[in-house]
């Protein structure tokens, strides 16, 4: 299979790599506005470079588009009215009615394989959390990141925070009647609470010194913190009794086996093309995420009374 890459910055150049050293791939093509940067990723790569949007179409069968997010719906209307599987990273689109547009456009295309890219759901201790967690009691992820310049078209609800409203629709069913949100910060540091029946917090900041990526769940009878970053989890028991010197239960601690969560992304898109399956993350399902992150945007304390928010009806 040839498959291309639209969009050459940080995300780009890492869809290359990983295309170029996976088994069932051919010839990856590359694309990028600026020639001299998708030159240097394809020299980099050992990809080919597509002189225009046109040239990689007739080129290709799949795309991953990883241009800037205001240029999501553009590019990727393109590309499936092309009749090219789609994978766009996330967020899907810059607003919901780009992705309800997006949805409408490739639903229409039969066999078209289409996605988003929350790579963190390929990250096994996401997958490794989701099949032990029973009667969650309390769930608060941080992801905060030190300055970056990258981001410039979005909120740090869009670009980080989503990451983590996607992976809580991983662990739980969200209530689809009356989900009430709130949340606090600004652009750069946001702390949202949602309440499914127990506390969901999620912390997100790009303007941090540190870089933090950890789960921490309380459940029926244990506890787990998960490291996204070393994909660690560490796992408390609840002791027998609970006294003095016994303030913590049991700790395990599972090393879960490492793996570059894209490759494991991109090897699924590919796997699902071949066999005519729909990709894990499609694209209601990133319309969903992007809809959840406008009423997060829309609860804080900036904009309205906090928990004034509701969400009444989306789809997960």
């Amino acid at each position: 299979m040839d498959v291309g890459v639209i969009g050459t910055g940080i995300m780009g150049a890492n869809h290359a790599r990983v295309y170029s050293n996976m088994r069932g791939v051919d010839s990856v093509y590359v694309y990028d506005k600026d020639y001299e940067r998708a030159n240097k990723v394809a020299k980099d790569n050992d990809c080919l470079v597509a002189s225009s949007l046109d040239t990689l179409f007739d080129c290709v069968e799949a795309v991953s588009v990883a241009v800037p997010t205001k240029h999501h719906y553009e590019i990727a209307k393109q590309c499936v009215e092309h009749g090219k599987h789609t994978l766009v990273e996330k967020p899907m689109c810059l607003t919901q009615e780009e992705c309800s547009n997006l949805c409408t456009i490739a639903s229409a295309i039969p066999d078209l394989v289409c996605g988003v890219g929350h790579i963190e759901r390929f990250n096994p201790v996401v997958n490794f959390l989701a099949q032990q967690i029973t009667a969650p009691k309390y769930i608060s992820i941080t992801r905060h990141n030190p300055a970056s310049s990258r981001i410039s078209d979005s909120t740090v609800i869009e670009d980080l925070m989503i990451h983590d409203i996607d992976i809580i629709t991983a662990f739980v069913q969200l209530s689809q009647n009356v989900l009430p949100i709130a949340s606090c910060g600004n652009d750069d540091t946001c702390v949202a609470m949602i309440d499914n029946g127990f506390p969901i917090i999620l912390s997100s900041s790009r303007a941090s010194t540190v870089k933090i990526r950890e789960i921490y769940i309380i459940d029926e009878d244990r506890s787990f913190i998960g490291n996204l970053v070393d994909q660690t989890v560490d796992v408390y028991h609840k002791p027998d009794v609970f006294n003095l010197y016994t303030t913590a239960g049991v700790v395990a601690r599972i090393n879960i086996q490492r793996v570059e969560s894209l490759h494991v992304e991109l090897n699924a898109f590919l796997y699902c093309i071949r066999n005519k399956q729909n990709f894990p993350i499609t694209f209601e399902h990133g319309k969903s995420m992007v809809g959840l992150c406008e009423i997060v945007r829309k609860s804080n304390s900036r904009n309205a009374r906090m928990g004034q928010a509701e969400v009444k009806e989306f789809k997960i």
